[in-house]
């Protein structure tokens, strides 16, 4: 290349080039040295991230594994982990969980176990929510989620951390998640890794190719899900996912069995997975404090000649959540609901909450949403398309269809921010979360009926 203005006599065309202290891996622009962030392994002519496997051989029997620090792939042999099985999926064969569990942080500090144990911590710090335990087989990827709380520990920030990478979410910043200390646009994809951050209506979901999905509302509930293979090997507000709710509130240096009030035992076990300084927080008590006076007595059961409460409508058997009652046991819900709103948080944490969790079970919701209940999206309901490009990794388009309800009734402002835009392939080093584009249109994919 000349110097600038010099006259060239080859025809002028596009190309594509990366920053200072950056070089061409596969499409993306990674940096100029070994590890995460770097560059990776090649195997057999694919790309491999720092701690990306594969699998190869029938019965997924051979694991090869790019190291954390890049360089040469490891293969040994080995089949999955238990809990999983072996499948053929875009022509590669990989591990995937038989199955999953699912822990909840939701409204006022209602917390929901991998084992089912439900308790109340209302703390307002940042708390390790999960993360992998020590010691653990090698094979498992590290992980911690973090969860920073507001007053009466309603869920405010989010932060994952993967090898190579430091995911922050923050209800000031919606649409953008921060990478390695960078914002970024969504949809963002860590092509080293394969994790995925998208928009799905007002929630931001952060999925991980080991079975790890986060899904974040910020002000409701923070969902974890995890595969099955993590039994035993986590620790966190979640709890250890052992299989036994008896013992998930367990706190060092307290014996399980212990005659100790639930209250105290939760808070105890709760400030055990504080993380930073407890003079950061808004409430650092050796004790849970004590409830408003008006919430000290409050009603715990209703009949349905006396359904008086705004919580009663999870237990109303004309209602529209009467097809869930079978599935799902409404009490638990409607006690954490009337607290919340006793609190002045309101009821739609745990109205939304059990809503998504019947329609999980395969229940169907009638409609629930009216101007005076929860109508921060009453009538938007859109499908979505997610069209990820996996670059070399996977030579191929995936989607992925979902079911939401926009995050503001105002459409034509919410659009931008949740609207994914398609990957590009006219430009090696363009990476679509890092751009923006000249058309403020979005793309078309997603659509919202008032």
């Amino acid at each position: 290349m000349g110097p600038l203005g010099a006259s060239c006599p080859l025809p002028c065309g596009e190309t594509c080039a990366c920053d200072a202290g950056y070089v061409h891996s596969g499409p993306d622009c990674v940096l100029r040295r070994w590890g995460p962030g770097g560059c990776g392994c090649t195997h057999q002519g694919r790309l491999l991230g720092p701690g990306e496997t594969l699998w190869e051989g029938v019965g997924c029997m051979r694991r090869c594994v790019c190291p954390a620090s890049g360089g040469s792939v490891i293969c040994t042999q080995g089949g999955c982990r238990p809990g999983e099985r072996c499948i053929l999926s875009h022509g590669l064969r990989t591990c995937v969980p038989w199955s999953m569990a699912t822990c909840v942080a939701a409204g006022g500090g209602h917390y929901i176990t991998f084992d089912g144990r439900r308790f109340r911590f209302p703390g307002s710090c940042v708390y390790l929510l999960s993360g992998l335990s020590s010691p653990a087989p090698q094979d498992l990827a590290d992980f911690r989620v973090l969860l920073g709380t507001g007053p009466d520990g309603v869920p405010r920030s989010l932060e994952v951390l993967l090898t190579g990478y430091h995911l922050k979410l923050d209800p000031k910043e919606p649409g953008h998640v921060l990478v390695n200390g960078d914002w970024q646009n969504l949809p963002f994809q860590a092509l080293s890794n394969r994790t995925l951050i998208f928009r799905h209506g007002w929630d931001t979901v952060i999925s991980c190719p080991f079975g790890l999905r986060v899904t974040y509302a910020p002000g409701i509930r923070v969902v974890v899900d995890l595969p099955a293979a993590y039994m035993g090997h986590v620790a966190g507000l979640c709890a250890d996912y052992n299989g036994d709710p008896s013992d998930d509130l367990h706190v060092p240096g307290i014996v399980l069995g212990t005659n100790m009030p639930e209250d105290a035992l939760a808070w105890a076990f709760g400030h055990s997975y504080l993380v930073g300084s407890p003079t950061e927080c808004l409430n650092a008590a050796d004790k849970m404090p004590p409830p408003p006076p008006s919430c000290v007595t409050l009603p715990t059961t209703s009949t349905p000649a006396h359904f008086a409460h705004i919580c009663d409508i999870l237990l109303d058997p004309l209602g529209p959540f009467q097809l869930c009652h079978e599935m799902l046991a409404p009490g638990p819900y409607v006690q954490d609901c009337i607290v919340d709103v006793c609190l002045g948080i309101g009821p739609c944490p745990m109205l939304s909450l059990y809503c998504e969790t019947c329609q999980l079970l395969g229940g169907q919701v009638f409609p629930w949403r009216n101007s005076s209940l929860c109508s921060e999206c009453l009538g938007l309901q859109y499908s979505l398309s997610i069209f990820a490009h996996l670059g070399n990794l996977v030579p191929l388009l995936t989607e992925v269809q979902l079911l939401g309800c926009c995050p503001s009734q105002d459409v034509s402002s919410s659009l931008h921010n949740t609207t994914l835009r398609p990957w590009t392939s006219q430009c090696a080093g363009f990476h679509p979360s890092l751009h923006s584009p000249p058309d403020p249109q979005p793309w078309p994919i997603l659509k919202c009926q008032a």
